[in-house]
């Protein structure tokens, strides 16, 4: 498991942070749904196991709380 899984997020630089490791690693997902609701594209498996969801579904939750819109910048990174 990646360590900034477990990090909990505590302002807005920590989150931009979160976002981008995700994206650097290929772990970017949406973050409307779950980490859960995710499956590798090329095994078709779950992307990550049970207990990383659990870590991810709470960094996210954390990013809500720090950037009114952490879509533009997962879109710019993505783009």
């Amino acid at each position: 498991m990646k360590d900034y899984f477990t990090n909990i997020i505590k302002d807005k630089e920590e989150a931009k942070e979160f976002i981008v490791k995700l994206y650097l690693d290929g772990n970017m997902f949406v973050f409307d749904d779950p980490a859960s609701s995710f499956v590798s594209n090329s095994t078709g498996e779950p992307a990550f196991t049970a207990e990383e969801c659990e870590y991810l579904d709470a960094r996210v939750t954390e990013v809500f709380q720090y950037m009114e819109d952490p879509f533009v910048l997962c879109l710019a990174l993505v783009s």
